[in-house]
């Protein structure tokens, strides 16, 4: 072997130690793979829909995307949110985004920070999300990015319907008419021991409110709008009071006793625990009851169907809670603020949250998507596309007006046209208070 020559050791001693100086770089220097402008920092969402499965859906998008590790959720009662908003507006610790239902945005509406057309173009928003979320948009811009629907649905009862020789349950109201015969009993003195579907009454019937929201809704009439003069109820206008005044009548004709369709009265059970009996052959309640439903009663062989539509129109309607996200007027970081919600509303992370969830997600591409094979998730997708609903001022007290409603009439003491004027008038205060 030949010396090496000083120009041949001038060499290697250079690579040498360049090499080391490229071990040591690379192993102090790390590169971000994300750019300053899309960094998300600390976003703290609030609101008061369940924690444990915000987490969840929250966890394993961190897994995915390391950039969201600053995000996360705080459950509240729905009674003491509010007041918990308020007093972080008031001593500057508003969180970063709040998670609202349709039936909580108008007491937070002056509070949130509305996106322009810059922000979010209300075209971009409608070819995005399915058309129930075009409640969020208003004069000024989108109010907020929506996340997942909870529409009412049909739960009926198998054994019921397969002793009584029937296949499916009705998919128009009209075809009630037909099975009452087959599943209500009534004895003496009008007493009711067994029911087609229990509807009719305030007192005992759960969702009696949205119920008749999704008659008047599928009647052709929205229940509020918002113009550019603000939120207002539409119940009796000119316009549209046979809208509201027909499926009010429909649904009262179930707790008459001189009517055909009579199968309810105030004097059974709450609805849903009548249905859990096995003494109701169908129930309406929203789709997130299913769980609640077979741990109450895990031996009821029951299924669900989409909710039934009026027969008169061939245009579908349901209504349902809505879900998303809005950004506070005294949010610590806005930009950040709106980088996690875009990023949260994405089609991947919603494909996540619908997976957990087993509600439907508001996008256009998921909902187009055929869902899973899983039981239900199917029927909710379908139903998610032509749901609607609606900016309720108080749920609170828009149940006791509603309610009050249904009782005056069926208790005589008010036509059921004076009874949905009074109403309107009142629902009406609840938005110019």
């Amino acid at each position: 072997m030949k010396d090496i020559t000083p120009f041949r050791l001038i060499i290697l001693a250079f690579f040498g130690v360049a090499g080391i100086f490229g071990i040591i770089a690379l192993a102090t220097f790390q590169v971000d793979p994300v750019p300053e402008e899309e960094r998300i920092g600390v976003v703290d969402i609030w609101g008061t829909y369940d924690a444990r499965v915000i987490n969840t859906w929250l966890g394993g998008l961190i897994q995915k995307n390391e950039n969201l590790a600053g995000v996360s959720y705080r459950e509240f009662s729905p009674q003491d949110f509010d007041t918990e908003v308020l007093e972080a507006l008031a001593e500057q610790r508003a969180p970063h985004l709040l998670l609202l239902d349709n039936t909580e945005l108008f007491e937070q509406v002056n509070r949130i920070f509305v996106l322009d057309s810059q922000a979010m173009p209300k075209q971009q928003f409608r070819s995005t999300f399915l058309e129930m979320a075009e409640v969020y948009i208003t004069e000024e811009g989108v109010m907020g990015m929506p996340l997942f629907a909870d529409p009412l649905v049909l739960f009926w009862n198998r054994t019921m319907f397969q002793s009584a020789g029937q296949v499916a349950p009705p998919t128009t109201w009209q075809d009630f008419f037909r099975i009452i015969p087959l599943f209500t009993e009534v004895g003496e003195n009008r007493v009711i021991t067994n029911t087609t579907i229990p509807l009719g009454e305030a007192v005992n019937v759960n969702h009696f409110k949205e119920i008749l929201v999704t008659l008047a809704l599928q009647a052709g009439n929205p229940f509020t709008q918002n113009s550019t003069t603000g939120y207002r109820s539409v119940m009796a206008g000119s316009q549209s009071f046979a809208s509201v005044f027909e499926p009010l009548e429909f649904f009262t004709s179930f707790s008459n006793p001189t009517s055909d369709t009579y199968s309810w009265n105030r004097a059974l059970p709450k609805a849903q625990d009548y249905f859990l009996a096995g003494k109701s052959a169908t129930y309406v309640g929203f789709a997130s009851e299913i769980r609640p439903l077979q741990l109450k009663n895990p031996n009821l062989n029951f299924d669900v169907a989409e909710i039934p539509q009026s027969g008169n129109t061939p245009s579908k309607s349901v209504y349902a809670r809505l879900h998303g996200l809005f950004i506070p007027t005294q949010s610590p970081n806005v930009s950040d603020s709106y980088k996690a919600m875009y990023a949260l509303t994405s089609q991947v992370a919603l494909e996540d949250l619908q997976n957990i969830i087993k509600l439907s997600v508001v996008r256009r591409d998921l909902a187009g998507q055929t869902a899973s094979d899983d039981l239900f998730t199917e029927i909710f997708r379908r139903e998610a596309i032509y749901a609607q609903t609606f900016i309720d001022p108080d749920p609170v007290a828009t149940n006791t007006i509603i309610g009050s409603m249904i009782e005056t009439i069926t208790s005589g003491r008010r036509s059921i046209e004076d009874a949905i004027i009074l109403s309107d008038q009142e629902i009406q205060v609840l938005f110019e208070n």
